[in-house]
């Protein structure tokens, strides 16, 4: 066992030899392409970041990349149909059925409407694609965890509600993966699945690809479509979701006629209760007695009471009386 393990380590260790050029193997065998053009860089793993337009999914089981073998090896015409030359395509391999898919060509059949990638002098055809690896080395997740859901963009229309002739985002679903049966509307039976828009397809600008989670059951992209109320056209980060987003904002409908008025004034302020309120703590304050009569509290309560005459004045007066008499006697 060490024996075998030291051997493959020495194998995984030496550089690999690559040749100068590499045919397309269609059919269990290797072909030349058919104009005899071939890629400049011979390495299956391309050195730009941005063009490694390959995933494996993490089983080892399912495989996504682009080719622009021609013709296809499901034999689908994959040639431009204004250039007439071979585009790139999506394709989806699934390693427990041995089974490899054209994913994202025309289920129609028609020949594709490609975009070039390249310049004038060296064109880079493509009908379909998905995102490379961005920036730090970050590799967006065009395939689900399973393998059943690949997220691509494809500049022909694959569906009739995508009516732009721009890049737009695009789902490929197994059949018997979430909602596609082979009785959904969208389903293709070359393609094996479901192709459904996920952008828009009718903004006059490119839609495009950004991430999903691993379930596939979020996906992020970006466009100057506004897909919502709220968006007034700036290209803007959207997440299309199994069961949908958030609600609508519902629009208020505009005034007519009275209801257009301005609202009425506030009513003016009012005194507060405190002051206007009559109790015991208040009366002793507030509440006056007439002439001849004095305040006299019993229970709480302030009353007015007539007042006493003369009793105090008879007392001294009597008492001076006596005081009087008592000295007349003593002479």
């Amino acid at each position: 066992m060490a024996d075998v393990l030291n051997a493959v380590e020495t194998a995984r260790t030496e550089k690999t030899p690559f040749a100068t050029r590499y045919d397309n193997f269609i059919g269990g065998k290797w072909a030349p392409p058919l104009a005899g053009r071939y890629f400049d860089n011979p390495s299956p793993v391309d050195a730009i970041p941005a063009e490694r337009w390959a995933r494996v999914s993490a089983d080892g089981l399912h495989a996504t990349f682009v080719s622009a073998a021609s013709p296809t090896p499901t034999g689908y015409d994959n040639r431009d149909a204004e250039s007439g030359e071979p585009a790139r395509e999506v394709y989806h391999y699934d390693a427990t059925e041995d089974r490899l898919l054209c994913i994202s060509c025309d289920p129609s059949g028609a020949r594709p409407a490609a975009a070039n990638m390249g310049s004038a002098t060296h064109p880079v055809w493509a009908a379909a694609r998905i995102q490379g690896w961005e920036v730090l080395n970050h590799a967006p997740r065009v395939m689900s965890g399973d393998g059943r859901r690949v997220f691509f963009e494809s500049f022909g229309a694959l569906v009739p509600e995508d009516t732009n002739g721009r890049w737009d985002v695009y789902q490929w679903e197994e059949a018997g993966k979430g909602t596609c049966t082979t009785a959904t509307p969208t389903y293709s039976e070359e393609a094996q699945g479901c192709i459904d828009l996920i952008s828009s397809g009718e903004s006059d600008r490119d839609a495009t690809f950004l991430d999903a989670d691993a379930s596939g059951e979020n996906v992020f992209f970006a466009t100057l479509a506004s897909l919502v109320g709220a968006d007034y056209g700036l290209n803007d980060v959207y997440v299309a979701r199994v069961g949908g987003g958030f609600p609508e904002a519902i629009a208020q409908p505009e005034c007519e006629g009275e209801a257009c008025q301005s609202p009425p004034a506030p009513p003016p302020d009012v005194t507060p209760a405190s002051e206007a309120f009559q109790g015991p703590e208040n009366e002793k304050a507030t509440k006056r007695c007439r002439r001849g009569q004095r305040k006299v509290r019993r229970g709480g309560k302030v009353r007015c009471v007539k007042k006493r005459k003369g009793k105090g004045k008879a007392q001294r007066k009597g008492k001076a009386q006596r005081k009087g008499q008592g000295g007349g006697a003593s002479r």
